[in-house]
């Protein structure tokens, strides 16, 4: 596997120690206290981006299925045999945008049906709760627009976390702000 990776090195691929090369004993040294763990490094770029990040675990992950199996990696930890995972900064990153990007949806919808909730309860009248959402869905749109067009031209970097935290934080701070408004 080693030798494959300085062979055909991952796009984002700056380093591997030649493990390939190394006696058993370097190797063994190498393992937990226990003998059943060893981390072996695949040190990516720095300036690397998640999209690239995650498609370079991706191929990773079909080299280690073509060497081994697909089971490996996807065994539980209570299992026998080889079992292969993957974290440090690569790997944390690509989970968590991943994880961010599935919630997107259902952190808008639970945040927009949570703020319509609290605001039937304020006015007692649905017709009079929408009227701050419907300002708040205007400015989420409008910010949207706008981020998009900065990113677009390099002035800023969007991820899907930076997305779902401007979420919660427009709809909290634009349904005050529009309290703040109607209750003058």
């Amino acid at each position: 596997m080693y030798a494959d990776l300085k062979k055909n090195p991952l796009p984002a691929h700056s380093f591997i120690p030649p493990y390939e090369k190394m006696p058993p004993q370097v190797l063994g040294s190498q393992a937990s206290k226990d003998g059943t763990t060893i981390a072996t490094p695949v040190f990516l770029k720095k300036n690397a981006g998640t999209d690239e990040l995650s498609d370079n675990l991706k191929e990773l992950k079909k080299r280690v299925a073509s060497f081994e199996s697909k089971a490996v990696l996807n065994k539980k930890l209570a299992d026998a045999g080889l079992h292969v995972r993957f974290t440090g900064p690569a790997g944390i990153s690509t989970d968590a945008v991943s994880l961010f990007s599935k919630a997107d949806i259902t952190l808008l919808v639970s945040t927009v049906m949570l703020v319509l909730v609290l605001l039937i309860v304020l006015y007692r009248s649905p017709i009079l709760a929408l009227v701050p959402l419907i300002g708040v869905i205007f400015a989420y749109g409008a910010i949207g627009l706008i981020l998009g067009i900065l990113a677009k031209e390099a002035i800023i970097t969007v991820d899907s976390q930076a997305t779902s935290i401007m979420t919660v934080l427009l709809f909290g701070a634009g349904t005050d702000y529009c309290l703040f408004l109607v209750s003058r």
